[in-house]
């Protein structure tokens, strides 16, 4: 009898041997620093550092940055390269650097430069080398230009004035959406290269490859002596929606600045422009008439008028001592006056597209309305500032702000002389007891006064508590408040370095003095 121990056990019944478990090693997780983070989460840790961002960096906190690694030079040099400043920039070594080098001329986004007498004056001169004229040589050449030879020559001059450099610079520069210019008054009448090559583009006269300026939506000059009329390549270029224009002073009796002249360069329906800012300028109304008719759709208008440009500062002085003083009348305060009811008048074709409308003044030199003006007929607009006078007939007749101001409102700031805002109370008090009737998107109500202090009494108490209770903002402020720039002209804080770099490559070199 066969038992089962004579059989060899199976291979699944043989008995194992117990063997000990291996030791666990403790788990090696391997450090992560930023150049293993994606180029996003880079992107967004760099732009906690001091002063980074797209249009106002430091600039020695990015080159040192980039100059870490290879991979961070990449990514920060991108970024290095999407603004350029003049205050930072010389601008021969950012010209060479942008035309040998395609990729990082498509990164150039915006450009902010300054020139004229007194334009970075205490710089010194670059001398370009031989192998930086011919760079700038085939650069230009190969732009196709009729003219490139003396182009170049000019650029390669030793003493080769900035603006046309600055001007070189933007033929270079493909992708440039925001242009900010310091219009330096080379002298009367002469038109800057930047706007001559926009004029030859507009006008679609031949120049060469040079780009289209397809991507400029954005502009803000300080004006010299250019006026409107030379600006209207501006106005006209396809890509444009926003201009911004300080120290602007427009005349209707000059020759230069009658209507009809602005009229032939800027016709109607001609502008895609849809925001517009006229700062410490004066434009006569019969002006401002002609520049509204020439846009489509006007989605916003701020107007900071002032006298500064006739009787105050260094621009006034130059301003009156040009070749234009002889024809000008002496100033007074009637022709330097705005009547701001007419400019409503002419907005009116623009009543169902306007969003956003300020006129200010810093010095109530405009005169009253002879009425209130026909804000109800504006179906889209937000926001409003004006002086009171547009909007509110007398101290009490609350019906008349009330009626006035359109449905769609949502912030209004309202201007007062000094001491004068105190007895128009009774009109607010109605406006807040029958806002959702007239005007039922009401967020904030600003009531702004030219007195150096305010008298918080307990009127207005009443007046905020009404306003509280329906869950509108009530402030009541001063022109000389810090928290008041008439018409938010915000001006641009730029820092400034003295320090020079020892970096040595060619690319950091673009930013020595």
């Amino acid at each position: 009898m066969l038992k089962d121990r004579d059989f060899p056990p199976l291979p699944s019944q043989a008995p194992r041997k117990k063997t000990k478990p291996l030791a666990k090693r403790p788990c090696r997780r391997e450090a992560t620093g930023l150049n293993d983070l994606p180029v996003e989460l880079v992107l967004e840790i760099i732009s906690y550092l001091p002063g980074i961002d797209v249009q106002h960096f430091q600039l020695l906190t990015l080159t040192s940055l980039s100059l870490t690694n290879r991979r961070l030079h990449t990514i920060v040099g991108d970024r290095l390269y999407t603004s350029y400043d003049s205050l930072f920039c010389a601008p021969y070594p950012f010209l060479r650097t942008v035309m040998s080098n395609a990729r990082l001329a498509s990164h150039v986004k915006s450009m902010f430069i300054r020139y004229g007498p007194n334009s970075h004056a205490d710089r010194l001169a670059y001398a370009p080398s031989i192998a930086d004229k011919q760079l700038i040589k085939d650069g230009l050449k190969k732009l196709a230009m009729s003219d490139w030879k003396v182009w170049a020559s000019s650029c390669n001059e030793t003493n080769s004035g900035a603006e046309l450099l600055y001007a070189t610079m933007l033929m270079c520069t493909p992708n440039v959406a925001s242009l900010e210019i310091g219009d330096g008054a080379l002298q009367p009448k002469s038109l800057p290269k930047w706007l001559w090559i926009i004029r030859q583009i507009v006008n679609g006269h031949f120049f060469g490859k040079v780009h289209r300026f397809e991507h400029l939506h954005s502009i803000r000059v300080d004006v010299q002596y250019l006026k409107l009329g030379h600006l209207a390549p501006v106005f006209k270029l396809r890509s444009m929606r926003k201009v911004t224009l300080i120290g602007l002073v427009e005349w209707a009796h000059l020759e230069d600045d009658r209507p009809d002249s602005l009229r032939r360069v800027l016709p109607a329906g001609i502008s895609l422009v849809e925001e517009v800012h006229i700062s410490k300028s004066f434009v006569h109304g019969d002006i401002l008439d002609v520049l509204f008719s020439s846009f489509r759709k006007l989605k916003m208008f701020r107007y900071w008028s002032t006298d500064e440009r006739f009787v105050n500062g260094h621009a006034g002085v130059d301003y009156w001592r040009s070749p234009h003083a002889a024809r000008v009348q002496a100033y007074n305060d009637d022709s330097a006056g705005n009547n701001y009811y007419s400019i409503v008048e002419s907005l009116v074709r623009h009543q169902t597209w306007l969003e956003t409308l300020s006129l200010s003044d810093d010095r109530s030199i405009h005169r009253a309305a002879p009425f209130t003006a026909r804000f109800r007929n504006f179906t889209v607009l937000a926001d409003l500032t004006v002086y009171y006078s547009m909007l509110i007939k007398d101290p009490v007749d609350g019906a008349s702000i009330a009626e006035n101001i359109p449905r769609s409102i949502q912030s209004l700031t309202i201007q007062f002389g000094d001491s004068v805002a105190r007895h128009y109370k009774q009109v607010f008090r109605y406006l807040a007891l029958n806002c959702q009737q007239y005007a039922p998107s009401l967020q904030k109500l600003r009531l702004v006064e030219d007195s150096v202090t305010i008298k918080w009494d307990r009127g207005w108490v009443e007046v905020e508590k009404l306003f509280a209770d329906r869950g509108i903002a009530f402030e009541l402020g001063s022109v000389y408040s810090q928290d008041y720039d008439y018409a938010n002209w915000s001006s641009t804080a730029r820092s400034e370095t003295d320090e020079d770099s020892d970096l040595t490559s060619d690319e950091e070199s673009l930013y020595s003095n």
